[in-house]
């Protein structure tokens, strides 16, 4: 017993020593005794509703250790919501158990994936403010190869949250769950999980779900997470990706727009044997798009306030104005902050507006490819 003590306490001290908050060291001491000394053991001849109840209390379990390593907890995000993103790690355990026969290892799966996700998405939102979304499965290499320019930082509350996961693995190791055996048990078994998981795919996907369990639309820092869960608010980002069809649209609609526009703007006769004329001088035009390039003293001056420096630091950017000739010097609007510099770029090129498309999809990504462009 001494030795159990002076083990949970050394561990205490290890949290304070590697950053954390001194008032977090007696919580650690007390969770690894817990860890330590008890022992849980749900034998195969328990009824499958116990059975039932141990994965979903494990489930839930998972689910908040995830949630305290994003960040934000599951305090704000409401019992509807928590129903449902518990339910759907169960899903996913119960799913897996089916095809290993093994909940131990089904558990232990979720919880590693659940943790590497977490960290990844708080990751993610220290480079772009701006957690996971289902669309950034299209863009991991561009997101491998910038990862390395940035700096990241292990937030006290992901660093409490790995001492809680490891006193959580040291009782799931000493827990003995029952054998999912015969083909039954796991058909049956895998088929409820299945239609559960995507009940919630379902609630999350449909306008009047949405409605009834309250989601929030927040996508700024981690405050997707905080007020719905991640993975209710990873399963909307996938569903909110697909473009709809505007009401009323038909190729037909669309051809008399461009009728009706050729009649009122009628275009300028070109010979088909010489559309171009070879005397005409043409322009090559040369685009910079810069995004690290920034005039503070006009955004400034837009808020109605001044900052005043000692030197001109736009020197020759100041000098160009549109009485100049060859200047024509303005500025323009940016569908994008903080993250998918693509999309203005898309803009551009295409002459497109990303007001019909999803937030916070890339449109390179998801709707353009070799066949369509």
């Amino acid at each position: 017993m001494a030795l159990l003590i002076f083990t949970s306490l050394l561990l205490g001290g290890l949290s304070v020593s590697l950053g954390l908050r001194i008032f977090f060291a007696p919580i650690i001491s007390v969770l690894f005794f817990l860890a330590i000394s008890v022992k849980i053991e749900v034998k195969d001849t328990s009824p499958l509703p116990y059975t039932i109840f141990t994965v979903i209390a494990w489930s839930f379990l998972v689910f908040w250790i995830m949630q305290i390593a994003i960040s934000p907890g599951i305090n704000s995000i409401g019992p509807l919501k928590l129903f449902l993103n518990v339910v759907f790690v169960s899903g996913i355990v119960f799913i897996l158990a089916s095809i290993t026969t093994n909940v131990k290892l089904s558990v232990c799966i979720i919880t590693v994936v659940s943790m590497v996700i977490a960290v990844l998405d708080n990751f993610v939102v220290q480079t772009r403010n701006m957690e996971i979304q289902f669309s950034d499965i299209y863009a991991i290499s561009t997101a491998m190869t910038v990862a390395g320019g940035y700096k990241y930082t292990i937030m006290n509350a992901t660093l409490f949250a790995f001492f809680i996961l490891a006193a959580f693995l040291i009782i799931l190791f000493k827990t003995k769950f029952p054998r999912l055996k015969g083909w039954k048990p796991r058909l049956i078994s895998s088929m409820a999980s299945l239609v559960s998981c995507i009940l919630v795919i379902v609630i999350v996907s449909s306008s009047a779900g949405v409605k009834a369990i309250g989601y929030i639309d927040k996508y700024w820092s981690f405050r997707s997470s905080q007020y719905n869960g991640f993975y209710l608010s990873l399963i909307r980002s996938a569903s909110a990706s697909k473009v709809h069809q505007p009401k009323g649209y038909s190729t037909e609609s669309l051809q008399d727009m461009i009728n009706n526009y050729l009649s009122a703007n009628p275009p300028t006769p070109v010979d088909p044997e010489n559309p171009i004329d070879p005397d005409k001088k043409l322009p090559n035009v040369i685009v910079i798009m810069n995004e690290t390039f920034s005039d503070l003293q006009t955004v400034a001056n837009s808020l109605g306030k001044e900052m005043p420096t000692d030197v001109n630091v736009l020197e020759y950017y100041n000098s160009l104005t549109n009485d100049m000739p060859n200047v024509s010097k303005g500025f323009a609007l940016a569908s994008v902050y903080g993250g998918n510099t693509a999309n203005s770029e898309f803009e551009f090129l295409t002459g497109n507006t990303m007001a019909f498309l999803p937030l916070n999809t890339v449109a390179y990504n998801l709707y353009l490819n070799e066949n369509n462009c």
